[in-house]
């Protein structure tokens, strides 16, 4: 299965669950013709050569100190983004540039741990970043990264997370070895890649908006709809109230935009009260206004007309 874009990635479908008693690539297999286990000693000058990898000092927002630069005049201000468009983390580009150079070389991956978590709405910063690979791939993947300026990390006998971080691929993201991504053989999670489930045209990060459409229809439902309260979807919403009679409806759904055209809306434009009344009567028209696909050439626009409230 090849990775056709940057941004195609796998996610388990569900986690794995016990213990998985799995056959490991060795150390030996793993590290064959590139990596060869290094004690203790070498550790200093294995973990970075700053001059060999040329990197240049990062600053906590992922732009170049200014400390580092000769010349002040020819220092690139960071251009600030704009309104419709997303302001890219450090981590976000760091992450980014690695998948892209496994995916340009149809390494597999399948993402596990944060990186779920973080597509499923979770405030997660991925200090530690796993990717599951397949074991004939592992040390061509971990070469790649090297080559590309992410080293290999020394993994001692004894660490913090036993068996699970002595059989992966330790590679530095940050330059600093805080970050840094495993490549974990899948024999060693428990799962192949047709027990995954792929993604494409996804970006990380995105899936935060799953958590505002849950609050939104959540706070609509239970507070001005006065019915069922909890994170509900829209499919879900849609169902309880398709279970009542068509006048039970109508007469809860005038009563929720009486309601909410009581409150003291302040200065804003008729469309965004329109699109208050639309949401209210139409809970399945969230997902619509939560729609992050972007085209520079056909600018966002209200997804269908809506009529001011009168």
């Amino acid at each position: 299965m090849e990775i056709r874009d940057t941004e195609t990635l796998f996610a388990p479908t569900a986690p794995s669950s016990g213990v998985v008693e799995a056959t490991v690539v060795s150390p030996t297999e793993i590290d064959e013709d590139c990596y060869q286990n290094m004690d203790e000693r070498q550790e200093t000058q294995h973990h970075y050569d700053r001059d060999e990898l040329e990197v240049p000092k990062l600053r906590a927002d992922g732009n170049q100190d200014p400390k580092t630069q000769d010349n002040l005049d020819e220092l690139e201000v960071p251009q600030l983004p704009l309104d419709n468009q997303i302001s890219p983390r450090p981590y976000n580009i760091r992450i980014t540039t690695a998948l892209k150079a496994l995916a340009d070389k149809n390494i597999s991956m399948v993402e596990y741990g944060a990186e779920v978590q973080l597509r499923c709405g979770y405030e997660e910063v991925p200090v530690v970043v796993e990717w599951g690979v397949p074991d004939e791939q592992l040390s061509r993947a971990s070469q790649i990264l090297v080559e590309n300026h992410f080293p290999r990390l020394f993994t001692r006998t004894r660490s913090w997370f036993g068996y699970w971080e002595t059989r992966c691929l330790r590679h530095d993201l940050d330059g600093a070895g805080w970050m840094c991504v495993h490549l974990l053989p899948l024999s060693l999670v428990g799962f192949t890649l047709e027990d995954a489930t792929e993604l494409r045209k996804l970006r990380i990060g995105d899936a935060s908006r799953l958590r505002v459409e849950k609050d939104l229809l959540s706070f609509i439902s239970s507070y001005i709809l006065r019915g069922p309260p909890g994170h509900i979807n829209p499919e879900l919403l849609h169902r309880l109230f398709e279970q009542q009679s068509n006048e039970e409806l109508l007469k809860k759904l005038d009563e929720g935009v009486r309601f909410i055209k009581k409150w003291d809306w302040g200065n804003v434009e008729e469309t965004d009260l329109a699109l208050a009344e639309r949401v209210v009567r139409d809970c399945q028209y969230v997902g619509k206004l939560t729609d992050v696909t972007w085209d520079p050439a056909r600018p966002c626009t209200t997804p269908e007309p809506v009529s001011p409230i009168e």
